[in-house]
């Protein structure tokens, strides 16, 4: 690559403008995961590509890490021609980028993005277990971080409830912290419904305590914030709720 190149590619602040760099340094109209390994390798271990630093942030660094060796270990194990490591190769030196990108994580969007990683049907490192508490660690820094309600119900319903990963433990502590934080009766309603209407904590002492919470704020909430509320309690039959508004 040329100097030209790297100033474009250590300039980019997010993921899309490095794509375009990278595209323009290669000469190609669609990149390929293994057109980013080598420099995922230098950008997650040293913050650098060929020495220099590099401006995009933690968590967009280590999003393309978990896209692209997610996809490298996909067709490492299905064995397409053209892909020289195995899968078990991938998802270590995979694992040995997060782990390096962890130690660097400062906020609670780095924290969740690192704790993604085990939302594949690949994972980093050798064994799932150790992909596990990878992402239990960074999870529970994630929540330590957020200071936000929306956020820490997005958490339970985006990332501590899904397919390939759930912690029970997580939702609780994520719940619970969303407790001390609320103060508006919006918060409380958002603790009982996310804005899908999904109800993460329902039928938990989370939950009850939300809902009553909200009641005893109803008089501050807009005629739609009411009626929004009641519509969930509604699909959620929860009568007792519904009654006491």
């Amino acid at each position: 690559m040329t100097k030209e190149n790297i100033t474009a590619l250590i300039a980019a602040t997010c993921g899309y403008e490095f794509q375009i760099a990278l595209e323009k340094a290669l000469n190609k109209e669609k990149l390929d995961a293994l057109d980013y390994e080598p420099l995922l390798v230098e950008m997650a271990t040293n913050n650098t590509i060929e020495g220099q630093a590099i401006n995009l942030p933690l968590f967009e660094i280590a999003s393309m890490v978990n896209m692209h060796f997610g996809n490298l270990c996909y067709r490492a194990y299905y064995k397409e021609e053209g892909i020289t490591k195995t899968n078990i190769d991938y998802a270590v030196l995979w694992g040995e980028l997060v782990t390096k990108l962890a130690e660097r994580a400062e906020t609670a969007t780095d924290y969740c993005i690192l704790g993604s990683c085990i939302q594949m049907q690949f994972a980093p490192f050798e064994d799932r277990e150790e992909c596990e508490q990878f992402a239990n660690e960074n999870y529970y820094y994630a929540i330590e971080a957020m200071d936000n309600v929306y956020e820490l119900v997005n958490l339970v319903g985006g990332h501590l409830t899904e397919e390939y990963y759930e912690n029970q433990e997580l939702v609780t502590k994520a719940g619970e912290k969303a407790l001390e934080i609320a103060t508006t009766f919006e918060d409380y309603t958002t603790i009982c419904y996310d804005e899908n209407w999904n109800s993460p904590f329902f039928d938990t002492p989370i939950y009850k305590t939300a809902a009553a919470k909200a009641i005893a704020l109803k008089d501050q909430a807009s005629e739609d914030e009411l009626n929004n509320f009641k519509s969930c309690l509604q699909e959620q039959d929860d009568q007792e709720t519904l009654n006491a508004l």
